[in-house]
């Protein structure tokens, strides 16, 4: 039974996982810049959280990070909500590997229109409160590595087979580039990236966009099997065309 073979063998909606291995090439994928031009549009219409959550599950591919190594993301995998610990849910967590490392990334999403500044260029306490709950889920992580891998299931499980490092970075989108609109703004906010953690990064949601024009990062993964966390294991939500 092969590695893939053994990841699939914990899930339960076989008719899903039938359809992932059947699957033939779908249209030509979406390119960088059309996914681009459809998170800005969604962005500027300013949604609700659940609609983001909704058109990354949808669109897999664009979220940060997820190409990182060359490998892709293992096992064609991203989780949607999954915990950590008894405290902690991200809203989107994947691994991405090369011969040398796998990387965990997990994902905290604001709703757009969530001020990152108040008037007086303070940062705003909705900021404060979303950046201290990604700095407590990644110390726990950090410090719990190996406990926080088995939320992944049988991914987590196989690691030892084909990797020399795990780490794990931890991504904070929040709010639009257009409010570093004043000097103190763009100082405070570059000092923010220099004071935390190498393992945490703040971004806006224009980044991301940028990214996506560049096609940077981007996975070229032909499937994705977008997961949530039910029962002590992972279960398919639905098989995106990559």
């Amino acid at each position: 039974m092969t590695t893939r073979e053994n990841l699939f063998a914990e899930f339960d909606n076989y008719a899903l996982l039938e359809q992932y291995k059947n699957r033939a090439p779908g249209l030509p994928r979406l390119t960088g810049k059309q996914l681009a031009d459809m998170l800005k549009a969604l962005i500027d219409s300013d949604p609700k959280e659940e609609a983001v959550q909704e058109f990354f599950e949808a669109h897999p591919r664009c979220l940060p990070r997820a190409g990182l190594f060359h490998h892709g993301l293992r096992g064609d995998i991203v989780v949607s909500k999954l915990p950590l610990h008894n405290d902690f849910v991200t809203d989107f967590a994947y691994m991405t590997k090369n011969s040398q490392e796998v990387r965990i990334l997990c994902v905290e999403i604001e709703r757009p229109g969530k001020s990152i500044f108040r008037k007086d260029n303070h940062f705003t306490s909705d900021y404060t409160k979303a950046k201290q709950q990604v700095v407590d889920w990644n110390h726990w992580a950090q410090h719990n590595m190996r406990e926080m891998v088995k939320y992944f299931g049988r991914l987590g499980r196989y690691l030892t087979e084909d990797f020399t490092a795990l780490t794990m970075h931890s991504i904070l989108i929040m709010g639009r580039r257009s409010e570093l609109n004043t000097r103190a703004r763009r100082e405070r906010w570059s000092a923010e990236a220099s004071l935390l953690p190498k393992s945490i990064d703040v971004m806006t949601y224009d980044r991301i966009i940028e990214e996506l024009e560049m096609e940077a990062f981007m996975p070229d993964n032909i499937h994705i099997l977008v997961c949530s966390y039910q029962d002590q294991a992972l279960k398919v939500k639905r098989v995106v065309d990559a």
